[in-house]
């Protein structure tokens, strides 16, 4: 829910609780009652652009690493790693789950 919301706004989630969040979610995607199932995510998919993307990869940067501070992530770590070059990391996953 942070990391979807960083694509709008620069509000941090105290809680991922979908209901809580839910008419965060309406007021930029038109999504009601947002409860996380596979139709609603595709709705809110159609409003994630490559200009609103730049924005949250902003957003993120701006949020603290450490997992026990409210509004916190890992996601630019996972960022990093996606836009990245090198390729062992996915790699890694691959051979792991081959196991």
């Amino acid at each position: 829910m942070q990391i979807i919301s960083k694509h709008w706004t620069s509000k941090i989630l105290k809680t991922p609780a979908k209901a809580v969040n839910a008419g965060l979610i309406k007021e930029y995607t038109k999504v009601d009652n947002y409860k996380g199932r596979a139709d609603q995510i595709n709705r809110i998919m159609e409003y994630i652009t490559k200009e609103n993307y730049l924005e949250m990869r902003k957003r993120v940067n701006e949020l603290l690493l450490h997992d026990s501070i409210v509004g916190s992530t890992n996601f630019k770590r996972f960022i990093d790693f996606l836009e990245g070059e090198d390729v062992r990391w996915i790699e890694n996953i691959n051979n792991k789950l081959e196991m």
